[in-house]
Parts: C-alpha cells; structure tokens; sequence
C-alpha cells in the first residue's frame, strides 16, 4: 500500500479513536482512493501516484474529510453521523459540502433569499403593491441583522 494510503488510515484512526483495521477507518481511505480514481478518469489524468494531478486530488479529498471530522464547526456532527453509520463511510469523500453541513447551507441560503427580497424585490413598486396588504411583514421576517 502506498504510503500516503496508510497515513490518511493512521490520521482517521487517531481522530475517529478506531483501530486502524477498523472497517470504517478503511472504508473512508477506500472512498477517497475511489473518489479520486472517478475524477481523474474523467479529466483524462494518468492514474498513478507520481503523477501530480492524482496526488493532488487524493490529497484534496483527504483534507475535505479530516477538516470535516476535527476542526470545522459541524466536526462533532459529522464524526458521529460517520461512527452512528448515518453516512457511509465510502461515500463521504463525495459528498458535498451542503450534504456534510445542510444546517448551515439551508441557513445561508435563507440569508441569500432574505437580501435578495430586500435589496432587490422590494424597492420595486410591484413588489411593493403586491404585498402591501396581505404580506407587509415579510421584511420584518426576512430582515437580517446587521
């Protein structure tokens, strides 16, 4: 096994407290080396360790899944959706980031739509009759602070 395979194993059993034969341990590495195999036939690029475009990729998709189990603001979560099975190990290396963190996504998105409403939609005068006698606090809903 290549070296940079069995570090990504080594790095997720020390974060994920797992032995480092542990079928989810295995199944993450496996996800990222099938992840990174799928891009690169796509893109045309030579699948071989040395060469730079495959390393890079692997690489990528290790650091997505370690960020995601050790410092970023749904770590917690995401470990334990792994640990609980909730997300199939093989299949976090391609997940999105809206699919890891949908909490924070379904958030902005909602922000987005809000500005969108406000900037946009309500110096308009059709907005503006539209809603003036049904829905007029809407702005007070979609407002955000700041």
């Amino acid at each position: 096994m290549f070296h940079k395979r069995q570090f990504c194993i080594d790095k997720f059993s020390n974060v994920l407290n797992l032995s480092v034969h542990d079928a989810i341990i295995l199944n993450l590495e496996k996800g990222i080396f099938n992840e990174t195999i799928n891009y690169c036939q796509k893109k045309r690029i030579e699948l071989k360790w040395s060469n730079v475009d495959f390393l890079k990729k692997y690489s990528q998709l290790y650091r997505k899944i370690h960020a995601n189990i050790t410092y970023t603001p749904n770590s917690i979560s995401v470990k334990n959706k792994i640990l609980d099975g909730v997300f199939k190990a093989d299949n976090v290396a391609s997940m999105t980031h809206e699919q890891l963190f949908p909490e924070m996504h379904n958030e902005l998105k909602l922000k987005i739509m809000a500005q969108y409403i406000i900037t946009v939609l309500w110096p308009s005068p059709i907005f503006q009759e539209f809603f003036k006698r049904r829905y007029i606090n809407i702005v007070k809903i979609c407002k955000i602070n700041g």
